[in-house]
């Protein structure tokens, strides 16, 4: 009879397969915003419940992610007790909880056998060319100029980011899909991450072929990028809205370093500016209430909440979970978090897990075979 732990090794990811390509399937039903299924939460909820059973059958606690835990979780425990909205605690304390679930299963992930990381290398590669179609089809027949297929595209372009920065992991065809899917999105922070990651990797790359494809990028993204924004309306970007919010909502040098040391409503002139957004804004005896979520970016979000030193340190736990990688290429892979982090959620981003996950298989895959080969 076969243990549990191995059944659990064997069939981890393949539990994940199906769900996720019930929701590939299920993203088509819609092509606009509002009128699709938003399975943003889905699949939230699918990586927590995948990442805390590998936590609890194989995980080993990693100190300086325990710390950051526990900030978050006193954190938490002191907003409740002062009488803060349970949901709004969670929403807060998400990213933290996400990275002491992440950073400490992943020597299993780092183990899974061949067979496992040629799955998940065609998963990908299923998921890329499905983007592309879907948005294909939105520009041909003209049903949304922001094309999106699981939720808002600023969420999920980091993915397709990722696949065309990857040379050792997929082929040229399919980084030249993923390339086609940042410029059919229409993101502006998807067309300014790639003009930015594309500058770090010309200056630490070493390969000629390499820094000609992604200074042409460079090029064709810069003339794009000039197209779909307008300067002289600089003021009317909702990003610009978010940071004079975030701006107005300090107290002082203390706030800035250390937060709040609780979750603490905006300033109701901040969350009058932000009434239009229906669900996170309320109204109390006549003053606009709301909190951090508003600001939807990652990086106002944790500075609001948690100051300038915490956000350091889980930055860091972050780069010391990738230990896999040398230097150069952990900055690499935390530059597609942090960027995400100035247009939405960042490091609490599932699609940023989801390619912290495939990094990690895809790699194991890449050791394993060179092993074979030595031997």
């Amino acid at each position: 009879m076969l243990h549990p732990q191995y059944i659990m090794k064997r069939n981890i990811f393949y539990f994940m397969f199906l769900p996720f390509i019930i929701l590939c399937l299920l993203s088509f039903y819609g092509f606009r915003k509002y009128e699709n299924i938003n399975l943003i939460s889905q699949i939230d909820s699918l990586l927590f419940f995948y990442m805390s059973c590998v936590f609890i059958l194989k995980g080993k606690v990693e100190g300086l992610s325990l710390c950051v835990f526990i900030v978050g979780m006193a954190y938490a425990f002191h907003s409740y007790m002062l009488g803060m909205p349970v949901f709004e605690i969670i929403v807060a304390v998400k990213y933290v909880v996400l990275l002491f679930a992440f950073v400490n299963s992943r020597k299993y992930i780092l183990n899974v056998d061949l067979r496992t990381c040629f799955h998940v290398q065609k998963f990908i590669t299923f998921l890329i060319v499905l983007m592309f179609i879907k948005y294909v089809i939105s520009h041909v027949f003209n049903l949304n100029t922001r094309p999106l297929f699981f939720t808002e595209n600023n969420f999920e372009v980091i993915i397709p980011l990722y696949v065309f920065f990857m040379p050792k992991f997929f082929g040229r065809w399919l980084r030249y899909i993923a390339f086609s899917v940042v410029l059919l999105s229409g993101s502006k922070s998807g067309i300014g991450s790639l003009i930015i990651i594309s500058t770090y990797v010309i200056l630490i790359g070493n390969s000629t072929y390499l820094k000609l494809l992604l200074t042409s990028a460079m090029v064709a993204c810069s003339g794009y990028a000039i197209t779909i924004i307008d300067l002289g309306q600089l003021e009317g970007f909702d990003r610009v809205r978010f940071a004079q919010g975030f701006l107005q909502s300090y107290t002082g040098t203390s706030s800035m370093l250390f937060g709040n040391f609780h979750i603490r409503p905006l300033p109701s002139a901040v969350c009058e500016v932000f009434s239009y957004m229906r669900g996170k804004v309320q109204i109390e005896n006549g003053t606009y209430v709301c909190y951090s979520r508003v600001l939807h970016l990652f990086w106002f979000r944790i500075l609001h909440d948690f100051g300038l030193l915490f956000a350091i340190v889980y930055i860091v736990a972050w780069y010391r979970s990738i230990e896999y990688r040398v230097p150069s290429e952990r900055l690499l892979l935390l530059l597609f978090a942090s960027l995400n982090g100035l247009s939405v959620s960042g490091f609490g981003n599932p699609f940023w897990l989801i390619l912290l996950l495939v990094d990690r298989v895809l790699w194991s895959s890449r050791n394993q075979s060179n092993e074979r080969r030595s031997d």
